[in-house]
């Protein structure tokens, strides 16, 4: 039979757990733990910025519209992340208490949104790539380098080795996704 869980439970079930974690897990677990949690809160944000741009059909293919969106989208998506592993760390050391603090203060905010955005920017992002791609021209994962000219014809057994490996080395010009088994087809997106 379920019984009902009162505000004693849940803080006894939230001691125990404290102190089997505190006892049984080392530093680098609980900071291991902060660190997950807070990459998935990104990801997930960056999914729901998506599903946002989706709704309102904007696609990399627009100009600047999808780099705006994205920086925006990393930016919120880097809050979120450091919100949910501060909380992830207020609970793992003191549990959760009435008294403990959780909102941070305007200027903590501004600092890990830009934080967020200059790390993104610095590990190769491009605000532009977290739009949706749209497959009538070249996806948000397309560089201009890696690319051939269109043409009405089709593409030869030259060019099409050239596309293969650019888009092993580049991955996918609308999802980005890059392979070794997977032969890259010359779409001719102008």
């Amino acid at each position: 039979r379920l019984r009902t869980m009162d505000i004693e439970d849940v803080d006894e079930t939230i001691e125990k757990f404290k102190d089997w974690f505190s006892d049984a897990c080392t530093p680098t677990l609980k900071v291991g733990t902060e660190a997950i949690v807070g990459g998935a809160t990104f990801v997930r944000g960056l999914g729901a910025g998506q599903a946002g741009m989706n709704v309102f059909r904007i696609s990399s293919s627009i100009r600047f519209i999808p780099a705006i969106f994205g920086a925006v989208t990393v930016g919120v998506s880097s809050l979120c992340a450091y919100e949910a592993s501060h909380i992830t760390k207020l609970i793992i050391d003191q549990g959760i208490d009435d008294r403990t603090p959780l909102a941070p203060s305007l200027a903590k905010l501004v600092q890990f949104s830009l934080c967020g955005l200059l790390m993104f920017r610095a590990l190769g992002g491009r605000f532009r790539s977290v739009a949706p791609s749209d497959l009538v021209t070249p996806g948000a994962f397309s560089h201009l380098r890696a690319s051939l000219p269109a043409t009405p014809r089709y593409a030869n057994t030259d060019e099409r080795a050239a596309i293969t490996a650019f888009g092993r080395l580049f991955g996918c010009h609308s999802c980005g996704r890059r392979s070794n088994r997977t032969t890259f087809h010359a779409d001719h997106v102008p």
